[in-house]
């Protein structure tokens, strides 16, 4: 409409004053027309909005984004005329008191609203005419900002679909009545993992919500038949007339030849060599609890007021995979130029042959000791603090564990921007880390979570005691009985993050460390009278939770029950944070934290311990 009055008025020649006067005119009608409404061209998600009322708009997607809240999507997958429904939560409730598993979250529609409405609006003459213009000419499509949480997704993908596709099996060596025989592979099918996180993502950014529909699609194994049978020989000879002995001190493990065979897989080379998975599970069953030494830092403590070492760091042992696996794929390289140098099979005699295997240890220093102290010139104990943990799950207390040790001498060096996810590092169980119960539906099933975000509470409140700048902070879904509200904080990488700066002018060292049933968090390093003031949390905004949910579960014994902690109030609460310099300047920062209220759910095992709550 816009571009045919400017040629209508072009065409006729009318003088410029006239024109502008049109266009005055035309921009006033303009305005009354979308008054309080969107300007037309403007899409949010997937919706046309053009003149649609701000509170219309909004309470529609505010809909959308509380079904979403509630109910989650629902992701169907089909193989051969078979599908399975698999629902996608906002969040999965624990049976500890922080175990809470997050698979997406979302942010305020409000402020992706009050964008879209502030096009055209906002600003100069110039910039207001510029931006109308731009709606006119093209238009302009919003979406609403997501997170979705790629390990949590795909460990609950993992499970769900376990028995639903056929996962692909590599051919392998194998000994049957005898004779050394080659298992050909399966073909399976698997996901595109990748396409179902753009997927959801999409979905997400416009709050569309509904079903999401996914095919399966082949998987190959990178190891097939064929590319074995040219090495079946080889495999027979080195069966028959090898084996490997793999030592350490006093210890031996044996390894026949039959095992090894198993081992084996074609490189992408096209050579054959160790599968270095089947290794690595050997030495972690068989040499690991004989060998793992890990180093171990010094201890330090105040005492008389001066900072003195209360425990030597040592080096600690580890094992050389790497080298193993160097020694293994060298003998049967030569086993293998032997047998092609033979020209025929019948030709080829490898003979006897016990493949000797040292184990490489790998001797790696402590990272802080006395001697790191007076390179960094850290003096003195900065500030302590101390969480209680009392009462967790076993598996809690390990990742608690895991996690602060990969933490525990961490250098933050001055001017540097801290992250704990970085920190952290990945939490995958293959590094050591323990997947907790969630109740899905009827029953508990394992997931990712629980005992992290323990380790970023004490971070985040040994952080403030200091006085550094918070970059990075996000609060727990709900109020969790170890911290209470306002003071706590999460993590989930990569997004739920915790950070923070070190603007003390010197290295800060980090030290952490289990007593007990309590976290520990030191730093140490040059204090600088800095003076923090941390308010009382205020509450406001009380919310009662949901009421309570039982459901029956055929996995509990009668009378046996399996529930959260407590049901909790949702809340809103304000924590003010202030820090004043030696120069007297001051830094002052208001910690929001919103909370839902939660609802209690128990798993019960009879229909009578059900009546009776």
């Amino acid at each position: 409409m816009f571009w045919k009055i400017v040629k209508l008025l072009w065409l006729k020649r009318m003088p410029l004053a006239e024109i502008l006067v049109l266009l005055a005119i035309f921009v006033g009608l303009f305005e009354i027309t979308y008054y309080n409404r969107f300007y037309p061209n403007i899409i949010i998600g997937k919706e046309s909005v053009g003149g649609k009322s701000y509170g219309e708009v909004l309470e529609k997607f505010q809909k959308t984004r509380d079904r979403l809240q509630e109910e989650g999507l629902a992701l169907v997958f089909f193989r051969n005329g078979n599908s399975k429904e698999i629902n996608l939560p906002l969040a999965r409730q624990g049976l500890t008191a922080d175990t809470v598993v997050e698979y997406f979250s979302l942010a305020e529609a409000e402020k992706t609203l009050a964008d879209a409405y502030q096009m055209g609006r906002q600003g100069s003459v110039l910039r207001r005419f510029w931006e109308q213009l731009i709606l006119a000419v093209r238009g302009r499509s919003f979406q609403f900002p997501n997170d979705i949480y790629q390990e949590a997704i795909q460990s609950l993908l993992t499970r769900e679909l376990k028995n639903f596709f056929e996962e692909p099996i590599p051919a392998v060596f194998s000994v049957q009545d005898g004779e050394i025989i080659i298992v050909p592979e399966t073909i399976g099918e698997g996901i595109d993992r990748e396409r179902i996180a753009r997927a959801i993502s999409e979905s997400l950014s416009s709050l569309s919500g509904g079903m999401l529909f996914f095919s399966a699609k082949l998987s190959l194994p990178p190891v097939t038949k064929e590319k074995l049978e040219p090495y079946l020989d080889l495999a027979r000879a080195l069966a028959k007339s090898a084996r490997a002995e793999f030592s350490y001190g006093g210890y031996q493990w044996n390894l026949s030849g039959n095992d090894l065979i198993s081992w084996l897989a074609v490189k992408e080379d096209g050579s054959v060599g160790i599968d270095s998975r089947q290794l690595v599970q050997f030495l972690d069953k068989k040499v690991g609890p004989v060998v793992y030494d890990p180093p171990q830092n010094s201890r330090f403590e105040i005492k008389n007021g001066r900072l003195v070492e209360i425990f030597k760091g040592k080096s600690g042992n580890n094992v050389s995979v790497k080298q193993i696996e160097k020694i293994l794929n060298g003998k049967i390289k030569e086993a293998q130029d032997k047998f092609l140098a033979a020209g025929s099979p019948a030709d080829f005699k490898l003979g006897q042959q016990v493949i000797k295997v040292p184990l490489v240890i790998v001797r790696e220093p402590p990272k802080i000791t006395k001697e790191t102290l007076n390179h960094y010139d850290i003096r003195e104990l900065v500030t302590t603090v101390r969480t209680s943990f009392k009462g967790s799950s076993p598996g809690r207390k390990s990742n608690i564990t895991i996690g602060v040790a990969k933490l525990n001498g961490r250098l933050i060096a001055p001017g540097e921007e801290f992250s704990a996810v970085e920190g952290i590092g990945l939490t995958r169980e293959e590094d050591g880390f323990v997947k907790e119960f969630v109740i899905k539906g009827d029953r508990s099933v394992k997931e990712s979570g629980g005992g992290l975000c323990q380790i970023a509470t004490t971070l985040f409140r040994l952080a403030i005691n200091t006085g550094l700048p918070i970059t990075d902070r996000s609060n727990h879904r709900y109020v969790v009985s170890y911290y209470g509200p306002g003071l706590d904080a999460t993590v989930y990488g990569p997004r739920k993050d915790l950070k923070f700066i070190n603007d003390t002018g010197h290295y800060l060292l980090l030290q952490g460390r289990v007593e007990r049933e309590e976290v520990v968090f030191e730093f140490y390093g040059q204090k600088d009278s800095r003076q923090v003031a941390i308010s009382e949390p205020k509450i406001f905004n009380r919310i009662p939770p949901p009421a309570p949910k039982y459901i029956l579960s055929a996995d509990l014994k009668p009378g046996e029950e399996k529930c959260t902690e407590q049901a909790r109030f949702g809340m809103n609460a304000e924590v003010e944070y202030q820090v004043t310099y030696p120069n007297g300047k001051t830094n002052a920062q208001t910690f929001k934290s919103i909370y839902q209220p939660w609802q209690k759910v128990c798993l019960v095992g009879s229909i009578s311990q059900l009546t009776a709550n």
